[in-house]
This record gives C-alpha cells, structure tokens and sequence, in this order.
C-alpha cells in the first residue's frame, strides 16, 4: 500500500500486488515448458516472470512494466548454451580451457553491460522507459581489468609474503613461493577478486543509469561497499566453520560413539551449517548493499530513494523460503518469490513530488540491432535488480 507522509517532502512507497497462488501456474507452466525443451523455452519463461512482477508493481498508482519478447532473448539465450558447451569442452583439453576463459574476459564485460542496457530499456515506468549511458571501454575497465589487476597483485602479495616467511632467498624457490602458495589459497584470491568486480559492478550500473531523458545520480562508497562484503563473507565462514569444529571436538571425546552414527552426523550437519551460513551472509549482505545504494541513489536531484529492509527480518525470508522450499521439493518456489519481492518492495521508499512523471519526456533511443547487441541480449536473462 501506497505510504504517503505529510510535509515538506512527499513519501512513496512501492507496492507489490502479486500472490503467490496467481504466480504458480506462470511458474509451473515455465518449468515444464523449459525441460521438455532442454532449456530452449527459458527465454520466454524469464519474460513470463518479468512481466508478472513488474506489471504487479506500482509507484504511487504509476506501474511498471516489461516489453521484451522471449524471441528478442533467444539468440543470445543460444550464444550462452553454446558458450557452455564449448567451455565444456576445453576443460576437458586440459590447458585449452584457457581459450574460452579469456574470450569470456575480453568479451563479457562488453556484452554484460549491452544486456543490462538492453534490460533498462524493456523496463518502463508509466510509460517511460529506462535507459543507461556507460561507454564500452569503461564497462571492460570496471569489470575486467580493474578486478583482473587486482587479483594479480594479491596473487604477488601472498606470493612474496610466503617465500619471505619461509625464509626463502633463491630465485627458484622465490618462483615456487609466487606459484604455488597462491594456488593453495586460490578461495581467498577469488573472494577478494570477487568482492572488488561486486563493488566495480555496482559503480558502473548506477553511474550512468537514466529516466527518460532524466539522470539518476548515485554518489557509493567502495570503502563501504567493500566492508559490508568482507563482514558478509566472515560472517558466513564463521557459521560454517564454527559448528563443523564444535561437533568434531564434541565427537572426539565421545568414545561411546560409533564411527556410523559420527560419519550420519557429520553428513546431516555439514549441509545445515552450510545453509544457515549462505542465509545469513548472502541476507546481510543484499540488506546492507540494498540500504547504502538507495540512500546514495537520487533522480535530478529532485527525488531520492531509501531502503528500510532489514538485515535480520531478510535473513529470515531467506532462511524460511529456502526451508519451505526444501520441504516441499521446490513447489513453495512461487510463494518463496512473491514473498520476497512484497518485502522489498515495502521497505523501498522514494521521497519528492512524482506528479511531474506524468509528464516526463521520453529518450527516443531504441536497441541496437548490431549483432553483438542482439547477442548481448541473452545476459540480460541476468538478474541486475537490487
């Protein structure tokens, strides 16, 4: 429901208006549909979905509203099939697998930020649609190589820091420090390269992001960003960890406990703490990341957004939906989203006078139609929403 406060600024919340039984059957449909297919019909099944929720979303009466087709989605749906394959089959080569790894890093910030353009403007407001400005090269700067010299510098880093420790001066063994501490402690690089291309990505969607022939302006701090990742992955590596260790301390000084039943233990626990680690660290993190890019996020600096989720309330959301779907073999799938979409949606706030959307004047650009553009199409299959 709309929430409107008086005073000098106007306070809009947005509405979702979806439920969970009137979504089920787009869903059940999409399902089948996409494995009697072998996932041809997927397309379709996220334009089915798209136009569901964002036709069940409104901002102060004015909705939302989805425009593409499965049919505009379908060839770059079939570059990504294709993509894997050849992945596939590289890895199996050996050394080989290295070819499309570097294609995908030449190419994929390039054709990521086409479809998230591509995304934008399919989706419309009132009427009016959205749109996004970010140039190529700064799209391959942000996504590639800022993350892909950083992960360098880290691998360097422990590297350097592993033969120093090791009390090891000669050239050989210096050149054993730099290659192989860093492959034993390749989850660490990935999570730290992986939280710098989190931050860069974020930058680069909302720095260039538009409204119609108005400009949203978002002022984000890395610092910040980079501090709520590092708190989400420890948060999520203690709940796993600390569980795993108290019951093999709790198992080892119990004699009286056969090998079968501590191996069933192990088997049950490990799973659990691995669910209840993901829920909160993936919960804490969506909540905080949500919070501080809505309160940096402005439109012509006339209007300004909020997020009110909270951390522990979505953390629970996700606990329980991903629980309730467990039971019940997926079915819950539908109420899980509908659910979810509800909350978010109740708690995201947009604050300024929106009676000046009625008359707002619409970009006239269309999709590129090059053939790199129409490819690109399929990363928009992405989710890029916040």
């Amino acid at each position: 429901m709309e929430d409107r406060i008086s005073g000098a600024i106007d306070s809009h919340t947005l509405r979702f208006s979806g439920r969970g039984a009137e979504y089920f059957p787009i869903w059940l449909v999409n399902v089948v549909c996409t494995v009697l297919t072998c996932g041809l019909f997927y397309p379709w099944a996220v334009v089915r979905t798209r136009q569901y929720f964002y036709r069940h979303s409104a901002l102060a009466g004015y909705r939302f509203d989805y425009h593409a087709s499965g049919s505009m989605l379908f060839p770059g749906w079939l570059m990504l099939m294709g993509f894997a394959v050849l992945l596939w089959v590289a890895s199996m080569a050996g050394w080989l697998v290295v070819l499309p790894v570097a294609l995908a890093v030449i190419a994929g910030p390039l054709l990521l930020i086409r479809g998230y353009r591509f995304q934008l403007q399919m989706t419309s407001l009132n009427g009016t649609r959205f749109n996004h400005y970010a140039p190529d090269a700064l799209a391959w700067r942000m996504l590639a190589g800022i993350p892909l010299l950083c992960a360098v510098i880290i691998a360097l880093f422990i590297g350097l820091a592993a033969a120093k420790y090791m009390q090891v001066y000669t050239s050989s063994a210096l050149i054993y420090g730099l290659l192989f501490w860093p492959i034993l402690l390749v989850p660490l690089v990935l999570t730290a390269v992986y939280g710098i291309y989190r931050v860069q990505r974020l930058l680069l969607l909302f720095s260039q992001l538009r409204y119609g022939e108005m400009a949203f302006s978002c002022n984000l701090s890395r610092v910040k960003l980079g501090g709520i990742f590092i708190v989400a992955v420890l948060a999520a590596g203690v709940l796993y960890i600390m569980p795993e260790l108290a019951l093999a301390e709790f198992m080892y000084n119990r004699d009286n406990v056969g090998e079968e039943k501590k191996v069933a233990l192990m088997i049950v626990t490990g799973p659990l703490a691995l669910y209840l680690a993901l829920s909160v660290g993936y919960g804490w993190l969506w909540a905080m990341t949500r919070r501080h890019v809505y309160h940096s996020l402005s439109l012509q600096g006339a209007m300004h957004f909020a997020s009110h989720a909270r951390a522990g309330r979505l953390i629970w959301i996700i606990f329980s939906n991903m629980l309730l779907c467990g039971l019940t073999s997926g079915l819950f799938w539908p109420w899980a989203k509908v659910r979810l979409a509800r909350y978010l949606q109740a708690n995201t706030v947009v604050n300024g006078e929106l009676s000046g959307l009625m008359a707002l004047q619409k970009h006239d650009e269309q999709p590129d139609c090059a053939l790199a553009s129409r490819l690109s199409r399929g990363l928009s299959l992405l989710s890029f929403s916040l």
